[in-house]
């Protein structure tokens, strides 16, 4: 396999980034006064962020399937804000707003991915399993927040597209 090593070599490596955004909690309480009837809501939305980088291992040719695994390193910003809203039934635009508490933290984290796309040419749908931790994780953003686990397993799917070098 004289000067043929290179192009195999590089057609088992690629590199992968990625973005997933979940908001985890969004959650509205309304509170009014029996004898007013005068409104107020509590709102609360929780979201987490993740930016990652790997390299991927598996035939990046030109077939139609090509299964793959990776190991990414990650940025994940957690975070969590409530308002307090006067709503004006009339006009949303003139609803009165005042937020109580936001908070965000942001960490780093890996994730261990085994899966398989199929390959339409310049562009591809991707699924498999991956394996995700984060570290320094807050325990709680709040009262009534959902937890945050440092490490799960998730399914995913996913859109991509391939480019040439």
């Amino acid at each position: 396999m004289e000067g043929g090593g290179e192009k195999t070599m590089a057609n088992l490596i690629a590199g992968g980034a990625g973005i997933e955004m979940v908001n985890m909690l969004s959650e509205t309480h309304e509170f009014q006064d029996s004898q007013t009837g005068f409104r107020v809501e509590q709102q609360t939305s929780q979201d987490y962020f993740r930016l990652y980088l790997c390299p991927e291992v598996g035939p990046h040719v030109n077939w139609i399937f090509r299964p793959h695994v990776g190991a990414h390193v990650a940025v994940v910003n957690y975070g969590i804000s409530t308002d307090v809203v006067v709503p004006d039934d009339t006009n949303r635009e003139k609803e009165i707003r005042q937020n109580l508490r936001s908070e965000n933290r942001t960490v780093f984290g890996y994730d261990l991915d085994a899966g398989s796309d199929f390959n339409f040419g310049k562009w591809f749908i991707e699924g498999g399993t991956r394996f995700s931790k984060s570290f320094n994780v807050p325990q709680q953003l709040g009262g009534g927040a959902v937890t945050i686990h440092p490490g799960y397993v998730q399914i995913y799917v996913g859109i991509g597209g391939n480019f040439s070098y």
